[in-house]
């Protein structure tokens, strides 16, 4: 059984050939105010408060509140 056909009208498109633009765009601004407010870690001079993958995102930390 298949579902009627609905429109989207916000966000962007799965495989769109801009979403993985407009996505390190966001996420960006995020990384910047992690690393602004002091949270994640260091290795040597190296900014390690998140990791990311595609669309999926791992924030680091050295302790509970830094989460």
């Amino acid at each position: 059984m298949m579902s009627d056909a609905f429109q989207v009208t916000c966000g962007v498109h799965q495989g769109g050939i801009l979403s993985p633009i407009l996505f390190s765009i966001y996420i960006d601004d995020i990384i910047q105010k992690v690393r602004q407010y002091g949270y994640g870690i260091y290795i040597g001079t190296q900014f390690v408060g998140s990791i990311l993958y595609a669309d999926d995102i791992a924030l680091v930390s050295c302790s509970c509140h830094g989460l």
